[in-house]
C-alpha cells in the first residue's frame, strides 16, 4: 500500500499522505512517469518538483541527467562571472 509509506524515497523525509498532518495539503507526492503512467515512487513535495526540474532541463539541454549534473557542477566550479569581476565593480 502506498500510504504506508511514510518517508521520501529519495532523501527519506518524513511525509503525510493526511492534509491535516501535512503543511498546507499532503506533503507525500505519488511520483509517476507521465509518458507510461507507471508509478515510481513516494516523494516530498522538494524531491519530486526537483525531479521534474531536472528532467526538464535534460531535454532543454538536449543531454541525460547526468549532463545536467556535469553542467552545473562545472558552472559551480568555473562561474562565468568570477570574484574579481564583481570586486571590480564593488557588488559584492
Amino acid at each position: 500500500q502506498i500510504r504506508t509509506i511514510n518517508n521520501c524515497q529519495f532523501c527519506n523525509e518524513p511525509v503525510s499522505h493526511d492534509a491535516e498532518n501535512g503543511n498546507r495539503a499532503c506533503s507525500a507526492c505519488i511520483d509517476h512517469d507521465h509518458d507510461t503512467g507507471i508509478t515510481r515512487g513516494v516523494l516530498c513535495r522538494n524531491c519530486n518538483q526537483s525531479e521534474g526540474i531536472l528532467k526538464t532541463w535534460a531535454e532543454n539541454l538536449n543531454t541525460d541527467l547526468l549532463g545536467v549534473i556535469e553542467l552545473l557542477k562545472d558552472y559551480l566550479q568555473n562561474p562565468p562571472l568570477d570574484k574579481s569581476w564583481t570586486q571590480d565593480r564593488n557588488l559584492i
